[in-house]
């Protein structure tokens, strides 16, 4: 998961979550998270939710973000694409 800062000028990413490669940590601006028991604050101070998993039966997450207010981009490939093409389909991407 990937949320964006509402500060766009200085933009910042915030990946939470495990197995994401170590050399993102050296990446001006992206701060690794790894596992939180409560993404309540992370959605708080975001602009954008990102959920670019490859293959996942429902992601949750997706809709605690909405649930939070955030415009959730997610892939194709998502069971949760079904909840984000209610609101907007162009939030729904191929995955790379």
């Amino acid at each position: 998961m990937a949320t964006g800062s509402k500060t766009a000028s200085n933009g910042r990413t915030r990946i939470i979550g495990r197995g994401h490669p170590p050399e993102y940590a050296d990446t001006p601006g992206v701060t690794l998270r790894g596992f939180v028991d409560f993404v309540g604050t992370d959605f708080t101070d975001a602009s954008l939710y990102i959920h670019p998993a490859h293959i996942e039966a429902f992601g949750v997450s997706v809709v605690e973000a909405m649930r939070s207010g955030l415009p959730a981009i997610v892939t194709k490939t998502t069971g949760a694409k079904s909840v984000v093409a209610k609101v907007d389909k162009s939030l729904i991407v191929r995955p790379s």
